[in-house]
């Protein structure tokens, strides 16, 4: 029997959208959640491909 080693992943990116029907300090919540990040000049406008916005 062959021994394949098994692969190994890494998330990096996770972009999830959800209504809320309220605002939301995302920086402040950027702060106090562990490893959370939030950059707004990487948000893409709401409603667009995100094929348009391919690196």
């Amino acid at each position: 029997m062959i021994d394949i080693p098994r692969p190994s992943f890494e998330i990096q990116n996770v972009v999830a959208s959800v209504t809320l029907n309220q605002r939301l300090d995302l920086e402040k919540i950027a702060e106090l959640v562990p490893n959370a990040e939030y950059s707004p000049e990487h948000s893409r406008p709401y409603g667009l491909e995100s094929e348009s916005f391919r690196d």
